[in-house]
């Protein structure tokens, strides 16, 4: 069934957003437990690739956001990346996430930016993925 904006069907505007899980099994394990893990290993990568090439002003990590500033005067970097790891209701039942990511600098407009949905079974793919596009973020100009 294609999705009809103007429609006023219920049954029909459920049915088009039931379209977007391409999942039919249910997630069998802890969403929650591999969440953490996930923030865990996220850590220790960023803690790897950022952490030894640019100056940090600080590091948060918190249930599913992470915050990394950077403040490298050297290299004239002055940047607040946030990375949201989003599920909502769908996500958490069939086991998919979706890292965003907002980067903030002086005197510039807010940029954000997404990456694909993953499955939390991929973590160490997550945790690749993630990291790169991190210090592409603070990379870029």
């Amino acid at each position: 069934m294609v999705y009809n904006p103007k429609s006023t069907n219920l049954k029909e505007l459920e049915d088009a957003r039931n379209l977007w899980i391409k999942s039919k099994i249910k997630f069998q394990w802890d969403f929650k437990k591999l969440l953490d893990e996930l923030v865990f290993k996220l850590e220790i990568k960023i803690a790897e690739k950022i952490i030894k090439n640019y100056w940090l002003e600080y590091t948060s990590y918190w249930d599913q956001i992470i915050k990394v500033k950077v403040n490298d005067k050297n290299q004239m970097i002055e940047k607040l990346i946030t990375c949201t790891l989003f599920y909502n209701k769908n996500d958490k039942t069939y086991g998919y996430i979706t890292p965003l990511f907002t980067s903030a600098e002086k005197s510039q407009k807010t940029k954000k930016y997404d990456l694909n949905r993953f499955s939390l079974s991929d973590i160490d793919l997550i945790v690749d993925k993630v990291v790169d596009k991190m210090v592409g973020i603070v990379e870029e100009f």
